[in-house]
């Protein structure tokens, strides 16, 4: 049982690394994109859009990976799993639009989903303090 929390917590800052990740990624984008949309002598609506196609956001795919791994199934709380999935919804919709910030404000709370699950699963905080720190409402 120890070794499959352990597991657990390993699966969960993989998972935040990599919406920690995708978060950095979306928010250069989002830099990116304003700072070329301030050159509007040297960058039109076209290049902006050529600009988005080729750098589109990360897709959520791999989040929905780690989602479905036995480990996370069986051993997450089930206010965290409940809040992973609507965060992993959340970014699935976003992630089409090329709207980085939203995106990034999105990876972020996941974040606060994941950071707040792996205090609990160590025993650091308790349930309330886990519903308190990752609610998504």
């Amino acid at each position: 049982q120890q070794k499959e929390i352990q597991d657990t917590v390993k699966l969960l800052t993989t998972m935040r690394t990599v919406a920690g990740a995708s978060r950095d990624y979306a928010l250069l984008m989002e830099k990116g994109s304003e700072l070329a949309l301030a050159d509007t002598t040297t960058f039109g609506q076209m290049d902006m859009a050529k600009f988005r196609r080729s750098n589109p956001i990360p897709s959520p795919e791999i989040l929905r990976q780690f989602l479905a791994n036995d480990l996370i199934s069986r051993h997450v709380s089930s206010f965290s799993h409940q809040q992973l999935y609507l965060s992993f919804f959340d970014l699935e919709k976003v992630a089409s639009t090329s709207d980085y910030g939203t995106y990034a404000r999105l990876s972020d709370r996941l974040v606060k989903v994941i950071d707040s699950e792996v205090a609990y699963q160590e025993g650091e905080i308790d349930m309330k303090e886990l519903r308190s720190k990752s609610s998504l409402e």
